[in-house]
């Protein structure tokens, strides 16, 4: 969990347009999916229990000892009586989709960017060679470890 990659809102408005306006909240996340979509989670503190590759539903408080911070992409929600569930997007092969409730979300510390301006071009101070972007080339490689790469 060695933050090798640097911050993910930094990459996020190096990748959008000049000018791009950004919303970041832990709070009245359906609502701000509804209007601007799939969300940037960032700041996600991993416990142990997050590490579980058989446990793919975190609800409550995190147990185990501080690990690290994660990135992952908010996809959905559904509520459940009273309760929210997030379903997030992971990028580690074994644990794809996470759902956690929002207790678990908020006791990781975690918020969400949206983006509100419409992306309409990809810019031109962002990279479009092939080379790098190794899904290109190598989407269906064994993978050495989770979310790398061989």
């Amino acid at each position: 969990f060695e933050d090798v990659g640097g911050d993910s809102r930094s990459f996020l408005s190096k990748i959008l347009e000049p000018g791009s306006i950004f919303f970041v909240t832990n709070q009245g996340i359906p609502e701000a999916f509804q209007k601007y979509g799939v969300g940037l989670v960032s700041g996600f503190e991993v416990h142990q229990d997050f590490l579980s590759q058989d446990t793919h539903r975190h609800y409550g408080k995190p147990t185990g000892g501080y690990i690290g911070n994660h990135a992952m992409a908010l996809v959905g929600y559904r509520h459940q009586g009273t309760k929210l569930y997030l379903l997030l997007q992971n990028w580690w092969k074994s644990k794809q989709f996470v759902e956690c409730d929002l207790e678990y979300f908020q006791s990781c510390k975690a918020i969400v960017t949206f983006v509100e301006t419409p992306q309409t071009q990809i810019p031109t101070t962002f990279s479009s060679h092939n080379g790098c972007f190794f899904e290109l080339q190598g989407v269906d490689k064994p993978e050495g470890h989770d979310g790398e790469m061989k």
